[in-house]
């Protein structure tokens, strides 16, 4: 018995097995640009890749971003001498939504620290797993080099697994609704490839034609049709006329947006993104949703993988990745202003914070330091630390009495006057002033 066995599905297929039987296609050994051909899944792929390489990645450690330099550099200026970061992760992306698998080759040095990120093609790679479970990826590249990684040495993100070691495309699950739209789509292109004229009957009159002759016939006359700018001319012996086509199902064709809704469903992206209108949401409550419950899941897959191959395992336990996700929501300017004004007067940012995430120059020093809360929200117990001059001290002092003077209840007197009322004894205390109780006695 082998000590490692390739690992596959179920049923036995490898990887690459189950993603060519999701594609249908016998060209590309794993990642098959004909299905980027379909404008869809190339839309679908673009949003969601495009919005994970643009985020930049965070290490946070108590929700503070303690990144140094040189990781930064690598996770989010250059990862490697042939690309830039972006590249690096949209790449990724789209390898995880096409294959269901993105890969990158870890390379550190001596000490431990990672200094290059390498990214490997789905095709490269064959997973094998030994008896104990551990695992070793197989690198074969285009130019016939072949190389054993470790577990640790290779990032391995994975878009839906069953096993939690293989990944799996949404396109498994889109390929009827693939070829519903590639047959509609088909329908429409013939229709506008036979032009204007559509088809056909071309009758000749007084003649038995034989089938050679119909058939010269018609190769000379669809001939003369190619092109919609030329004359045709026939004699009185002919007859053509056109055949009537039925264009409500061509508008049936061009209105169904059932496939599209369905590749957007499976990518997990708001359909309006296809340019299809969506449930009766405003853009801007669709686009918190598309972050809230489509695009921080894809942002999962990526930082749980880098914080297990990435991270030091002294560091495991108090730092994360993150994607930074303020760009994303400075897209929705009317919602960034209101939320930057209400952190502002609640003291959650400073003066500079605040005029930078409105994208104005910082004015620095004591006020651009300066963090402000609105008073009437401050308990009137807690306002004495805000005194800082005798002006504030009588301000102060006629904030309490105006609003610390007691108005009206059961403390008042009848008149309304702020004294409290005698209590009422029945005469057996006497005067308040007489110890004795015997003030105006006999």
């Amino acid at each position: 018995m082998a000590f490692f066995k390739p690992l596959g599905t179920a049923s036995g297929r490898t990887s690459n097995d189950l993603f060519l039987d999701a594609i249908g296609d016998n060209g590309s050994k794993f990642v098959s640009i004909k299905y980027l051909k379909n404008s869809d899944i190339f839309t679908a792929a673009k949003v969601v890749a495009q919005d994970l390489a643009t985020n930049p990645i965070q290490l946070l450690e108590n929700d503070e971003n303690v990144i140094s330099d040189d990781l930064n550099y690598l996770l989010n200026v250059r990862p490697n001498e042939a690309m830039s970061a972006r590249s690096f992760k949209f790449s990724l992306a789209v390898n995880l939504l096409l294959a269901g698998d993105a890969y990158a080759h870890i390379i550190k040095t001596s000490r431990g620290e990672v200094v290059e990120l390498r990214l490997l093609s789905p095709s490269w790679v064959q997973i094998y797993q030994n008896r104990d479970g551990g695992l070793y990826y197989e690198i074969t590249d285009d130019y016939g080099n072949n190389f054993i990684l470790e577990q640790d040495q290779i990032l391995h993100y994975k878009y839906f697994t069953t096993d939690g070691l293989l990944g799996m495309s949404p396109l498994y699950a889109l390929e009827t609704e693939v070829a519903i739209q590639d047959s509609g789509n088909g329908l429409l292109k013939d229709f506008f490839k036979s032009g204007v004229n559509g088809s056909g009957i071309l009758t000749v009159h007084k003649a038995d034609l034989s089938p050679q002759a119909k058939s010269a016939i018609r190769e000379k006359f669809v001939e003369s049709a190619d092109s919609t700018s030329r004359i045709i001319v026939t004699d009185d012996t002919m007859e053509y006329k056109n055949l009537e086509v039925d264009t409500s199902i061509l508008k049936l064709v061009n209105s169904n947006n059932y496939s599209t809704r369905q590749i957007a469903k499976a990518f997990s992206i708001p359909t309006f993104k296809l340019g299809v209108e969506g449930s009766h949401t405003s853009i801007q409550q669709a686009n918190l949703d598309y972050i809230q419950n489509s695009l921080d899941h894809y942002f999962d897959v990526f930082n749980s993988e880098n914080n297990i191959k990435l991270l030091k395992s002294s560091e495991v336990r108090t730092k994360r990745f993150d994607f930074d996700i303020s760009r994303l929501l400075k897209m929705d300017t009317a919602a960034h202003i209101e939320k930057t004004i209400d952190e502002w007067k609640n003291g959650a940012i400073s003066y500079d914070e605040y005029r930078k995430a409105l994208g104005h120059k910082p004015v620095g020093g004591e006020l651009g330091a300066t963090r402000v809360v609105m008073s009437n929200y401050v308990p009137l117990d807690k306002v004495q630390w805000l005194v800082k001059s005798p002006e504030d001290e009588e301000l102060l002092a006629q904030i309490k009495a105006k609003y610390t003077t007691v108005k009206g209840g059961d403390n008042n007197d009848t008149n309304g006057n702020s004294e409290p009322n005698e209590p009422d004894n029945g005469g057996k205390d006497g005067d308040r002033d007489d110890p004795k109780g015997d003030s105006g006695s006999i």
